[in-house]
């Protein structure tokens, strides 16, 4: 009678199924665990549930607003990730390091935000405080990644993280969830989900850390972190940080777009897929590189030319370079009139291609050179001014192959000489070779949240009722000249009764009035229809799916600071490696080094177990030294 008094009739009816693994008063008290700091693992030990019970009932857990995260000035490091190391194969090496102050909770979290708390209890206990490694020496698998901080550290990437602040009490902090994507992407794990095959105290030496998150607590820390932040003014700080240490300043940078298909199936807006030759849905990345192969910014969005998608990169690049001004090149998909206006309106210089057909030139070839590595390099061209509709004059290189004008070249630098150009132009296959590494070893082509963004579909799209009209027309004029050809065959016709020839001319020719008339009047009336009209105008049900890309964007952001770590690290190994064909996929390899790690009060020493081919251990030894000597 009780159950009935408090639930009604429905209390009076047997739940049907499996019995719930929690109550209600064991969701509320998960819920208040949970905003205790407790960890998922934890809270599903005291409830005596399985992990994933837990995962669900706080996934469906009501969440507030959160709380928004700056990207701010700061001077100060001290919650950056800032643990520097040197290395070196079978000896020690020491260095300063500061700890990282912002990475302090210890927990494998769930993600969820956090709730509302509970009003009948007052939590009883602190959150508990991530584990930094303080002073211990700890074996890893992955020694060889603390290559990476040399880079890291001589960029400024820690001051730059530390520029980023989290909600308090939440468990790995801002930085440190950046460094630990950063280095999950740098060890092969071309998508988050890879994480989770890494060994979580291996990996979590390289940074610092007791543990290595797991993957239930990296991918919900990175999707908060990426709601409350802009990733791409992330990535403009840490690219102006890394260029800013340039001892000397890039002059000549590349932009070109790279579609990546989707094979899901919302409605996402369809581009052109240069590789399989045909549309399909998907999204644009840009992408913007220098001539040392670089990543320096990027933007994603709906597929369209490269004469729009790189604009909004290029907005990012004036950001980072101030009012220094620098050369833009890129392919023949940009090589229009408005594109060239727009960026000498920017203070941009740029180098492109001729978009075919090619002008015949008006001046005589002549023999130009310029260096390459080291080497004088000789080409043919005719070079000249041309004037442009919109743009004003521009320069136009012709370049030949013996007698055959095989491409034109057009800038806004009118004072390189013509070779030195041409040559620039041809480094713009650097940027291609940068897309097929990041796609082949980075995960650039995962989409990362599936979550999409639905709203009217307003494209132009051809308007049926013109397209009927017409029809209607063509018809009409068929009809016209079907009777002025019978009229013309009638009268040229011999026949014995001339009368009713006349009576049979006499019809056609008011058919024919008549027939007129009505072109006429279709014609009329198709003036004043549209040629295109909204979609969703033809049919109000049309919608369009937009990715949300921002939480993409930031594991893009750490996707290419360890490309550009493990370029640095592979440039500067090559050196004494001197192996064109294999220093990518020997430093690759390295990352995965194993070796010891030792954390002391102000140094880390990190010992390498040597590789087993002599040409190696030789060029890493050579390396070792070199960071021994100038030490983060």
């Amino acid at each position: 009678m009780k159950k009935a008094k408090e639930e009604g009739a429905a209390g009076l009816v047997a739940e049907m199924g499996r019995p719930r693994s929690l109550d209600a008063a064991g969701v509320t008290r998960a819920y208040r665990l949970f905003d205790e700091g407790r960890c998922g693992a934890e809270i599903a030990r005291e409830l005596g549930v399985s992990e994933a019970t837990i995962s669900r009932v706080l996934a469906r857990r009501a969440r507030p607003s959160t709380e928004r995260l700056s990207l701010v000035d700061h001077d100060a490091s001290d919650d950056g990730q800032s643990e520097e190391p040197v290395e070196e194969p079978s000896c020690e090496a020491a260095e300063p390091a500061s700890k990282d102050e912002a990475s302090k909770a210890s927990e494998e979290a769930l993600g969820a935000c956090d709730g509302d708390e509970d009003d009948e209890e007052e939590p009883t206990s602190s959150p508990p405080r991530l584990e930094v490694i303080e002073e211990a020496t700890r074996e890893s698998r992955y020694a060889g990644a603390m290559l990476l901080h040399g880079f890291l550290h001589r960029v400024g990437a820690s001051t730059v993280l530390a520029a980023l602040s989290g909600p308090d009490g939440r468990a790995y902090g801002a930085p440190s969830v950046v460094l630990a994507a950063t280095f999950g992407f740098a060890l092969g794990s071309s998508s988050a989900e890879g994480t989770k095959h890494l060994l979580t105290t291996d990996a979590g030496a390289v940074i610092g850390l007791e543990r290595f998150p797991h993957l239930r607590t990296l991918r919900p820390r990175l999707s908060h972190l990426a709601d409350g932040i802009d990733p791409l003014a992330l990535q403009c700080a840490l690219a102006k940080a890394m260029l800013d240490a340039d001892e000397e300043a890039v002059e000549v940078l590349f932009v070109d777009d790279h579609f990546v298909a989707y094979t899901g199936a919302a409605p996402v807006q369809k581009g052109w897929n240069t590789r399989r030759r045909h549309a399909e849905a998907g999204r644009d990345d840009t992408v913007i590189v220098d001539e040392a192969w670089r990543a320096i910014c990027f933007s994603s969005g709906p597929p369209s030319g490269l004469s729009q998608t790189m604009l909004a990169p290029l907005d990012q690049l004036a950001s980072i370079i101030g009012e220094r001004k620098v050369m833009i090149g890129f392919d023949r998909g940009g090589a229009y009139p408005k594109v060239f206006a727009e960026l000498i309106r920017r203070g941009f210089d740029f180098v492109t291609y001729r978009r075919a057909p090619l002008k015949t030139p008006g001046v005589q070839a002549s023999r130009t050179w310029t260096l390459v590595e080291g080497r004088r390099r000789y080409m043919s061209v005719a070079d000249e001014t041309v004037a442009m509709d919109s743009v004003g004059e521009v320069r136009q290189i012709s370049v030949y192959e013996g007698e055959r004008m095989v491409l034109q070249i057009l800038t806004s630098d009118k004072d390189s000489s013509a070779a030195l150009l041409a040559r620039r132009l041809v480094n713009r296959w650097r940027i291609e070779n940068t897309f097929k590494y990041l796609e082949d070893h980075h995960g650039i082509h995962w989409l990362c949240d599936y979550r999409m963004d639905l709203r009217a579909d307003t494209r132009a799209v051809a308007n049926p009722a013109r397209l009927a009209a017409r029809a209607e027309l063509k018809a009409k004029e068929s009809a016209v000249a079907a009777l002025e050809r019978s009229i013309g065959t009638t009268a040229t016709s011999p026949a014995d009764d001339i009368a009713e020839t006349n009576r049979e001319l006499r019809r056609l020719q008011d058919e024919l009035v008549c027939a007129r008339h009505e072109r006429d009047a279709t014609e009329e009336a198709l003036r004043p229809i549209p040629a295109k009209v909204a979609r969703d105008e033809i049919d109000p049900t049309a919608r369009i799916a937009s990715p949300r890309l921002h939480r993409r964007a930031l594991q893009m952001v750490c996707r290419l600071l360890a490309y550009n770590a493990e370029l640095d690290l592979a440039r500067s190994l090559n050196a004494y490696l001197e192996d064109e064909d294999e220093y990518r996929a020997i430093t690759r390899n390295l990352l995965h080094q194993p070796g010891t790690v030792n954390y002391a009060k102000s140094t880390i020493t990190v010992t390498l177990r040597p590789p087993d081919a002599p040409r190696v251990v030789r060029a890493l030894s050579l390396l070792c030294d070199q960071l021994n000597a100038n030490p983060p």
